[in-house]
């Protein structure tokens, strides 16, 4: 897992990181943990790397406190996990604004915070999967599940949502290899299709949910067809 700890307290940043490590340690859980000094630094740092699992974050800071960064986080749709570390308890109605996880006073215990993160796991475990797309040197998460077709762009991706285009570093058939077991059919040696996203199939083409039509090779046609049913039997 990859933690974020967002704290103005270097001794904090240090107990967090232990109690997190020992817990990792105790679930055999590869452990990646990045600390921040104050909101503003970690908003830096967020801009290009975007896929912590987990953010631990103190609420009184200086300059922009820790609810305020949350806010920011979630005005731009961010659902990252968030946990506050606080030393009063004047904040914990707003902490219910932002979706906070979980709301712990300092000095934090290592066996509440041990809880926690038990708590916490099974909840990243359940939740959608994700891919994190590259594209001149910033990250974006996009979900699985809104991904309607991926087209491919030489030795890179073009991801296609409803709202968003991402451009991924990643070829068509590696993905296509990694998002078999999620629904995705290569229609075309250009196109991987999501099949929940599938409104229609034609001979020589078969049209998602957007409107936009997505071209199916010569032979293709039939195991597209058999993969359409298969797959709705089993959601069924």
């Amino acid at each position: 897992m990859k933690f974020a700890i967002c704290d103005d307290e270097n001794v904090e940043l240090e107990l967090l990181s232990k109690y997190i490590t020992k817990w990792c340690y105790d679930r055999k859980e590869i452990c990646e943990i990045h600390t921040f000094i104050s909101s503003e630094n970690f908003l830096f740092s967020y801009e290009d790397k975007n896929d912590y699992d987990l953010l631990l974050l103190d609420i009184q800071m200086k300059d922009m406190n820790g609810m305020e960064l949350a806010k920011k986080l979630r005005a731009k749709n961010d659902e990252i996990p968030i946990i506050f570390i606080t030393g009063i308890s004047d904040y914990v109605f707003s902490g219910y604004e932002v979706n906070a996880l979980f709301y712990l006073m300092k000095p934090v215990k290592e066996d509440i915070l041990k809880e926690c993160l038990d708590k916490a796991y099974q909840k990243i475990q359940t939740a959608p999967q994700c891919l994190i797309c590259e594209e001149k040197g910033t990250l974006s998460k996009v979900r699985i599940s809104d991904i309607l077709y991926i087209e491919s762009a030489g030795h890179d991706s073009i991801i296609y949502s409803k709202s968003m285009e991402y451009k991924s570093r990643t070829g068509i058939q590696k993905l296509s290899e990694e998002l078999s077991s999620f629904g995705f059919y290569r229609t075309h040696r250009s196109y991987l299709v999501n099949i929940s996203k599938i409104e229609r199939i034609g001979k020589t083409e078969l049209v998602v949910d957007s409107g936009d039509k997505i071209p199916i090779a010569r032979g293709k046609w039939e195991s597209l067809n058999q993969a359409f049913l298969e797959y709705y039997r089993r959601e069924l």
